[in-house]
């Protein structure tokens, strides 16, 4: 997963949410982190691979 830093200021927040219309992100504040913003078909993705590994194992 890719990583932004934590935005502060409008085009921060801007740039994060462009790269995040790109695929999955963590945000990242103090090297730490924080956020996760993926898209709601990746998401689902995970989850189904998440519930198969469930069964399997």
């Amino acid at each position: 997963m890719r990583t932004a830093p934590f935005p502060r200021t409008p085009a921060q927040v801007r740039e994060c949410l462009t790269l995040a219309a790109e695929g999955a992100i963590a945000v990242e504040r103090d090297g730490s982190p924080m956020i996760a913003i993926v898209p709601v078909e990746e998401y689902e993705r995970l989850v189904a691979l998440d519930r198969a590994a469930a069964r399997e194992g």
